[in-house]
Parts: C-alpha cells; sequence; structure tokens
C-alpha cells in the first residue's frame, strides 16, 4: 500500500477515487433500468448491495458467473436479507455498461429457471446438527446430499451452479452455516499434514 500510494501520489489517488465513484454512481443508475433488481441503500463507499423481491438472487450470481462475472452472493442473516454484493475500483468505470447488460440478462433468466426452495424436510434435517457436535462424518454427507463430490486429492469440487447450496446455507441456523463454511474452505485450502 505505501509503494503503490508514493508511487501513484496524492493527485494519482484522488484520480482513483474519481474514477470508482463515478462507476458506483454509473451502477447505481443502470441498476435503476433493470428489472428484478435494486439497489438496497445508496453506497457511501465502493460497496453496491442489490436485492430482489422478485428473483432469487443466488439464481442472479449463478448467471452471472456464467457471463464470467463474479459478483459475490450474501447470505441472510439476524433479519437482513440475502444480498449481491459488488466491489467496485477505478477500473471498473468502463465495464459498466457491459455488467449492467450482462445482469439483465442474468435477472431474466433467474425468472425464467429459478431454482427451488430449499426441501422443507432438509431444512428441518439442518435444524437438528449441533454445530458443535458437527464431525467430519457429518460434513461429509452434508457435502454429498448438496452435490458436492471430492477430487482426486479429497478436497472438495465446486460445482457450477451454486444457487441451491445457497439457498439452503441461508436457512441454516446461522451457527451451522458458518461451520459448514469454515469446515469447507478448510478443505479446499488447508493441506493435509504431512508425515
Amino acid at each position: 500500500t505505501w509503494a503503490g500510494l508514493n508511487y501513484t501520489g496524492d493527485e494519482g489517488y484522488l484520480d482513483i477515487a474519481r474514477c470508482t465513484f463515478a462507476a458506483v454512481d454509473a451502477i447505481v443508475e443502470g441498476v435503476g433500468a433493470v428489472a428484478d433488481i435494486e439497489v438496497m441503500v445508496p453506497p457511501e463507499s465502493n460497496l453496491v448491495t442489490l436485492v430482489s423481491d422478485t428473483v432469487n438472487v443466488f439464481d442472479v450470481v449463478d448467471q452471472m458467473r456464467t457471463q464470467h462475472w463474479y459478483v459475490q452472493p450474501q447470505l441472510g442473516f439476524a433479519g437482513s436479507r440475502e444480498i449481491i454484493h459488488l466491489s467496485v475500483g477505478g477500473a471498473s468505470e468502463p465495464l459498466v455498461a457491459e455488467l449492467i447488460d450482462d445482469l439483465g440478462t442474468a435477472c431474466a433468466a433467474a425468472r425464467a429457471n429459478p431454482t427451488p426452495p430449499a426441501d422443507p424436510d432438509i431444512v428441518a434435517l439442518l435444524g437438528s446438527i449441533d454445530a458443535d457436535e458437527l464431525d467430519a462424518a457429518t460434513m461429509d454427507l452434508l457435502l454429498a446430499g448438496a452435490g458436492i463430490g471430492a477430487d482426486d486429492s479429497g478436497s472438495p469440487e465446486v460445482p457450477e451452479a451454486t444457487a441451491g447450496i445457497n439457498a439452503i446455507l441461508n436457512v441454516c441456523p446461522p451457527e451451522l452455516a458458518e461451520r459448514v463454511l469454515v469446515e469447507y474452505f478448510n478443505r479446499i485450502y488447508v493441506p493435509e499434514p504431512q508425515p
């Protein structure tokens, strides 16, 4: 950060900030013209939060991924709803029109082919699991139930579409969702101890 700030200088840094906020403003304006999605609150920083009352935001995230965008899904928590989270940077401004076009396409696809809601039996089963007692065998069953297999190294393979998984995590008790996510990412990123 120090080196980057010194290289860029005050005016360069201010120019990046101007470009970032121009992109944020353009995204907010563009989202206003997209059916099925809206800005949750007017942003005061470079983070834009999108919500929908008509389509599953997790489906929109999956559709955006097929168009080579990474937009971050965020589960609902403590009364807040599930959202799409955009982190906007100085280099985003020239891409806003394409982003908005693709967001409209993604919303239309999500509306036309929605992921079914989480199965009530699965929700009830998840509600019966004590997050503090989650062991490797139970985690294996949860992953298999979510359609997540393992690669040759034993690491979980992420399916192309994750809306169904996110929908289930969204209705899990928060402490279980957190534990499942930690265990899942540990399996991906934490190497097995070597003998």
